[in-house]
C-alpha cells in the first residue's frame, strides 16, 4: 500500500493535480497511523490542515485530516481534546454524517452519556437513514457501532448489523 501511495504522490507531482497530491498524502498519514507511529503521523496530519489553498472543492482535505487527528488522539486516550474540532466539523461539513457519529462515540467515551444518547438517537432515526452510503460511510458506520456498543443499545445494534443489507432506497435486501 506504501509504494501504491508511493506511486500515486510521483504520478500527481508529475501531473500537477493538487487534489490527487493531497490524497496522496492522506493516504500517507492513514498508513502511518495504522503503524502507530504517532511520532511520524502528527506531522503529516497538521501540514494538511496547514494548507491556505485547499485542493479539494469542498475541502475534503480538512475533513480528512481532522478525522486522522482524531483516530490518533483517541489512539493517546487524548479524545477529550478533540471535542471542540469534531463539533466544527459538524458545522464545517454537514454532508458528513462520520462527523456526528465520532461526536455520538466521543460522548460515550467520556461518559457523557446522556448527550451521546441524543445524538445517538438522532443518527438511527428511520433505521439509520441519515448514515447514507458515500465515500465516508463505512468510518462512519464503524464509529456508531462503537458508540453504540459504549451506549448498551440492543436494539440499535441490530439495525447498525443489518446495514449492509439495506440498499440505498433503504429497503432490505433479502
Amino acid at each position: 500500500a506504501r509504494a501504491e501511495a508511493e506511486a500515486l504522490g510521483r504520478r500527481a507531482r508529475e501531473l500537477r493535480q493538487p487534489a490527487q497530491r493531497w490524497l496522496a498524502a492522506a493516504i500517507r498519514s492513514y498508513l502511518t497511523l495504522f503503524e502507530g507511529d504517532f511520532a511520524r503521523a502528527e506531522p503529516l496530519i497538521l501540514d494538511e490542515l496547514k494548507l491556505e489553498s485547499h485542493p479539494t472543492l469542498v475541502a475534503d482535505d480538512v475533513s480528512s485530516a481532522r478525522n486522522q487527528l482524531f483516530i490518533m488522539r483517541r489512539d493517546q486516550a487524548r479524545l477529550a481534546e478533540m471535542e471542540e474540532t469534531v463539533r466544527a466539523s459538524i458545522e464545517d461539513f454537514p454532508w458528513y454524517p462520520l462527523h456526528r457519529c465520532a461526536l455520538a462515540l466521543l460522548l460515550a467515551e467520556l461518559g457523557r452519556t446522556g448527550e451521546a444518547r441524543d445524538l445517538f438517537g438522532e443518527l438511527a432515526k428511520d433505521d439509520f437513514a441519515a448514515l447514507y452510503r458515500d465515500n465516508e460511510w463505512l468510518l462512519g458506520m464503524a464509529y456508531a457501532s462503537e458508540a453504540c456498543a459504549q451506549l448498551g443499545d440492543f436494539s440499535a445494534a441490530e439495525v447498525l448489523y443489518d446495514q449492509p443489507t439495506i440498499d440505498k432506497g433503504r429497503t432490505r435486501v433479502s
